[in-house]
């Protein structure tokens, strides 16, 4: 079982290749759908590490109406936040995701609300802030 919620195994390991349809039948591809659903597993039974790779996933989801996402990089910030992963890596790609153009609005949220849970400091959207605290932690 240990494997299973490392993240390394299942969420870059073989997925289905299919759709899958929910919310008044949109279909979502099936792989990021169960990526997420990993990511929300992992968060809430509090054990396994969120793949650094996954925060920094590009955003090229477009919009629908029901606002519905499966895509890694809000589902991998909220459960790095939740697992408390506050290593040098995972705050890197937090880090490298602020003022990221394309990224929706709310996304940039979910970064500043996962840096600010695990780092403690409060600098909002101010994503110049951020990377100065950040330059200064790394010397």
């Amino acid at each position: 079982m240990t494997g299973f919620f490392t993240g390394r195994s299942r969420i870059h390991g073989s997925l289905p290749d299919a759709d899958a349809t929910m919310f008044g039948g949109r279909r979502f591809p099936a792989a990021k759908m169960a990526r997420w659903y990993l990511l929300w597993a992992m968060a809430h039974n509090g054990h396994g590490r969120v793949l650094p790779q996954l925060i920094s996933a590009p955003w090229d989801a477009p919009s629908n109406r029901a606002e519905k996402f499966f895509e890694s990089a809000p589902a991998a910030a909220w459960a790095a936040a939740e697992l408390g992963q506050k290593d040098d890596e995972t705050l890197a790609a937090l880090i490298g995701r602020l003022g990221r153009g394309g990224d929706p609005d709310w996304l940039k949220g979910d970064i500043v609300g996962a840096l600010t849970v695990l780092t403690g400091e409060r600098f909002a959207y101010d994503a110049t802030a951020w990377k100065r605290w950040w330059a200064a932690r790394q010397r």
